[in-house]
């Protein structure tokens, strides 16, 4: 459960390896963080920032053994489903690329994201410091190199026409550094896509106060930072990326809304994700895969939708 923050109004400061002070409006408390929405950075995140050490030995040694153990199994269930959306994806790339190409995916995971671009005819890297996800991805065929992306790890990577971070934005302790590495290793007309959670969203606090939750989707030390499609796309444009496209997911708070409480009982969330894939694979067996991309690009506009995401182009 979420400490109870007892003035809402309350701001905190931290001050940073670097000297550099972090201040804003507290927005959540949970495990000995709190959640900040941070003024330096122009986005929310926790403070304390746990130090690249431990969170490179979490990572690369009990991210996927103790929090994700059945990842690749769940995955395996919904191939149909998860097919649909990279494909899309990869669409997306090449209406905005005019091509095929190269792509990098950062914290590529099991390498599934990887794995259907190759079928696509894409040349596909992953870049992931869980062994135990990377070593799955190459069993799956896909190039992926064991390591966390940083400047160290970037020097013999070489040139991308797509960087893909997807869900992992969300992990980093210094997102503006690694945007900036994203941008020196992409060809000059290349693009970012950074697909991140919508957190501190206007159906969540609606659902929040209905149900009387706690702040369900903060998960520190796990998720560092809580981004907005605002935050996220001022965070782009401020590292010189042109804004291509902008989407969301399917917003899945929804359910919580008409009575389906799934943070409180698992089962309910399993059968509210089917009843969303169902009706995801409905719009494209049934001719409706231009109105779906309508629907989700509209309610990105609204700052709606569980993900968020965004594609850029590298600028000068």
């Amino acid at each position: 459960m979420n400490d109870q923050l007892n003035d809402p109004q309350s701001t905190s400061q931290w001050l940073d390896e670097k000297n550099e002070v972090h201040s804003g409006a507290d927005l959540s408390r949970k495990n000995g963080f709190r959640v900040i929405d941070c003024q330096r950075c122009g986005f929310a995140h926790t403070i304390p920032i746990p130090d690249s050490k431990q969170l490179k030995d979490f990572y690369s040694k009990r991210y996927y053994q103790n929090t994700k153990p059945d990842y690749a199994n769940q995955h395996a269930k919904d191939k149909d489903w998860w097919d649909l959306v990279y494909r899309e994806r990869y669409d997306r790339f090449e209406q905005y690329l005019c091509r095929k190409g190269s792509i990098l995916d950062i914290g590529s995971g099991p390498g599934f994201f990887l794995s259907t671009g190759a079928s696509l005819g894409w040349e596909v890297t992953g870049i992931e410091p869980s062994e135990t996800a990377s070593d799955y991805s190459r069993q799956l065929g896909v190039k992926c190199i064991t390591s966390s992306f940083d400047p160290d790890s970037i020097k013999t990577l070489g040139c991308f026409d797509v960087i893909q971070i997807n869900q992992a934005i969300e992990h980093i302790p210094d997102p503006k550094l690694i945007i900036e590495l994203c941008k020196s290793l992409l060809a000059s007309d290349g693009l970012i896509c950074i697909v991140a959670a919508n957190d501190f969203n206007p159906l969540q606090k609606i659902a929040r106060n209905m149900h009387t939750l706690p702040d369900w989707w903060v998960v520190p030390p796990e998720h560092l930072n809580y981004f907005t499609m605002e935050s996220l796309s001022a965070l782009l444009l401020g590292c010189g990326f042109e804004l291509v496209n902008r989407t969301a997911t399917f917003p899945i708070d929804l359910f919580l809304l008409m009575g389906d409480n799934y943070v409180e009982d698992e089962t309910i969330g399993k059968k509210c994700h089917e009843r969303r894939k169902r009706m995801e694979l409905a719009f494209e067996s049934h001719g409706g895969r231009q109105l779906k991309r309508k629907f989700y690009e509209g309610l990105a506009s609204i700052g709606l939708g569980r993900e968020i995401e965004i594609i850029g182009r590298r600028g000068s």
